[in-house]
């Protein structure tokens, strides 16, 4: 198979390739195939790809005139220093490096061409903060709905902040900067929805999905309700993976690791969305840092070794209070506690 032997600047001049990347054409499912067979040349396809999604594409079609001074900027850009003391060598020298040189120039050429992307030096980074981006939060104890500018709605779980322009251009982007939060994603065909959370970007065209993302956690999760989601995981140890998710489905990916793991879920249901709080074989600590979110109250252990308490969490409260909960788990485990409602503090010791 070609692709086998692609160098990045083979992908980026591969009409195919590219129209796969910025549309997800009928060659998605072959592409999608052949990255999972793991070439040896998987990690130059990644960077092809991050590189065409990180361009500013326009619909141009530059004259010859334009693409005689792109081509001529270029080549003043990329100059060789060739050694002048020993001609024979530099001759050799130069022979070695043209190739590379015109191949170079022609990829980039090319690209100018096809996407009318105008020659300078700039980064993903420095193009978003040109935008001006909004900030929301929502507040341990409380949850926010939220209505984007192209009328898609976030739906945040307490403890939570994102971040989206205040108007789209192009790709709609939205920062799940930590917490949880679900998104019903407005159809635009020509505007891919990207939510982009700590190494792992989710893309969709018009879907609902949820994404888990808090910085005390040691995964991210996304799990799809409606439509069809691509998520890319990207971290600096050169992991990365492109997964397409459909309903029903919920991928885990690991933080630190960049490892993941998909999984089928027959009665997938996003229960905080109806005020649900759900434990499911979860360690005490971690069952008292969701409590903290979910309701707002600071938890306080004379004794921290009741942290590390043995045992695991599980039950389902639908719109109960936080003395209901308590009352749920803290028997079974021996502990008592006070609630300070002026503070909001929950102070938990060992029963006698």
């Amino acid at each position: 198979m070609k692709y086998n032997s692609y160098e990045i600047q083979d992908f980026l001049t591969d009409l195919e390739f590219i129209d796969w990347v910025r549309k997800g054409d009928d060659k998605a499912d072959f592409f999608q195939e052949w990255l999972h067979t793991d070439p040896e040349n998987k990690r130059e396809a990644l960077i092809a790809r991050d590189i065409l999604l990180r361009l500013d594409v326009k619909k141009l079609t530059p004259s010859q005139e334009e693409y005689r001074k792109s081509l001529k900027r270029l080549l003043r850009n990329k100059r060789v220093s060739i050694d002048k003391r020993d001609s024979s060598d530099s001759e050799n020298v130069r022979g070695k490096l043209l190739p590379y040189l015109w191949k170079s120039v022609a990829m980039i050429a090319f690209l100018l061409i096809a996407f009318g992307w105008e020659w300078q030096q700039r980064t993903f980074e420095t193009e978003m903060q040109k935008v001006e981006w909004v900030s929301r939060s929502c507040p341990y104890g409380s949850k926010l709905k939220i209505t984007l500018p192209d009328k898609s709605v976030i739906n945040l779980n307490s403890g939570s902040r994102v971040e989206f322009p205040r108007a789209f251009r192009g790709n709609r982007k939205v920062r799940l900067v930590e917490g949880e939060a679900f998104f019903e994603v407005k159809k635009i065909s020509d505007s891919p929805f990207l939510v982009y959370s700590d190494g792992l970007e989710v893309k969709v065209v018009g879907t609902s999905f949820n994404v888990r993302a808090f910085a005390d956690e040691e995964e991210i999760k996304v799990s799809v309700l409606t439509g069809k989601v691509i998520t890319t995981g990207k971290q600096d140890n050169d992991k990365s993976f492109v997964a397409h998710l459909t309903p029903n489905e919920v991928i885990r990916f690991e933080k630190k690791s960049g490892n993941y793991a998909r999984e089928y879920v027959p009665d997938l249901n996003i229960l905080w969305k109806s005020n649900t709080i759900v434990f499911e074989n979860v360690p005490f600590s971690e069952a008292v840092l969701e409590l903290e979110r979910w309701y707002g109250y600071t938890f306080e252990f004379p004794d921290k070794n009741i942290l590390k308490i043995p045992g695991k969490i599980n039950g389902k409260y639908k719109g109960k209070s936080l003395v209901e909960v308590l009352d749920g788990f803290t028997f079974s485990l021996r502990l008592e506690y006070d609630i300070d409602y002026d503070k909001k503090i929950v102070t938990v010791r060992k029963s006698d």
